[in-house]
């Protein structure tokens, strides 16, 4: 599946929007998880709702940010974000080196429960994906999955994302 400039645009614009919430006031939402979290004074908590990811998807977005290097790691451990060391965070958080972001599924009603395999309709409706940008620290939450089709659209694109280095230079230059 190729994507067009508008969908690498609507990336960058979202790079955008999680870095520039880190230097305004707290956004209103009305997700679940955004509530259950915005009075944090470490982190930055901000939700985007209906967002345009892909031409024809739109979904909930909730962000993560530290609001340090020192809050950084101990946020990972809180989410139980998989499959990273402190070494290799703290080599890439807020620097030049660029390295891929991790995403996986997670339980849609506990984010901090990686789902595993997903092998029936119901298995989209209680999933949300769990994505992890190293250089900016930033965890983003996909809410709505739903089905196989969204799911696998939203992959590709966090994909065809990752693997676009200009993309992620432009989102990080801001």
């Amino acid at each position: 599946m190729k994507y067009n400039n508008n969908t690498k645009s609507k990336l960058f614009a979202l790079l955008i929007f999680a870095m520039s919430v880190v230097y305004t006031h707290k956004l209103y939402s009305q997700t679940e998880l955004y509530n259950k979290y915005e009075y944090r004074a470490d982190l930055t908590v901000a939700c985007a709702m209906q967002y345009p990811l892909i031409d024809t998807i739109k979904t909930d977005i909730t962000l993560f940010i530290p609001q340090s290097k020192e809050s950084l790691w101990p946020m990972l451990q809180e989410f139980n974000v998989m499959n990273v060391d402190r070494d290799t965070v703290d080599y890439y958080y807020e620097n030049d080196r660029r390295k891929p972001i991790i995403f996986y599924s997670v339980h849609r009603d506990d984010i901090k429960k990686r789902y595993g395999e997903l092998n029936s309709a119901e298995d989209y409706r209680n999933v949300a994906i769990l994505v992890y940008n190293y250089n900016n620290g930033v965890i983003l939450i996909i809410h709505d999955v739903e089905t196989q089709e969204r799911g696998n659209a939203i992959i590709s694109f966090l994909i065809s994302t990752a693997m676009n280095q200009k993309v992620l230079s432009k989102g990080q230059s801001n």
